[in-house]
């Protein structure tokens, strides 16, 4: 199983103007695509979840990037 709204983007790895940059967010990471990573790690390992990480190439923190691109919209619309 796939979850798209923790998917980082493979280009999201350079903090904007209002990252969070505190000693407690860093821990997470420094990128978004880092702490992306982070979590998915940490919900498999603390709960056991069966979810698949993807990152999607090319695409930074943008919406209409991650859901039109081919690995994305091979997850959203599966061939039967």
């Amino acid at each position: 199983m796939y979850t798209l709204g923790r998917v980082p983007g493979g280009l999201d790895t350079l903090p904007l103007a209002g990252f969070d940059s505190s000693c407690s967010a860093m821990a997470q990471g420094p990128s978004r695509l880092a702490r992306g990573q982070a979590f998915a790690n940490y919900v498999g390992t603390k709960y056991g979840a069966k979810h698949t990480a993807l990152v999607i190439p090319l695409c930074g923190h943008n919406g209409r990037c991650m859901y039109t691109a081919a690995e994305a919209l091979r997850i959203l619309f599966p061939k039967p």
